[in-house]
């Protein structure tokens, strides 16, 4: 399982294939931030609190895991 440090926020890990069922099955306006939230092992409402920086850095967290393992291009552009 691939994990990423996120500074002052915790251990964003990997979804797992029932995590990725489950969020495809979400409605509202937690679908967005429910990734990150479950990757941090958070609430809607904790990750809610977080400063624009921090739900900015588990974003890219997030995106950085779920990036397939060959593909440079976002790597590069950043």
């Amino acid at each position: 399982m691939r994990q990423i440090h996120v500074e002052g926020v915790g251990i964003m890990r990997e979804l797992t294939d029932w995590e990725m069922m489950r969020l495809n099955k979400l409605r509202g306006p937690n679908k967005a931030i429910a990734p990150m939230a479950f990757g941090l092992g958070m609430t809607y409402r904790q990750y809610r609190k977080l400063t624009p920086e921090q739900q900015r850095a588990c974003w890219e967290a997030s995106n950085d895991l779920t990036r397939p393992e060959g593909d440079m291009k976002l790597k590069r552009a950043r």
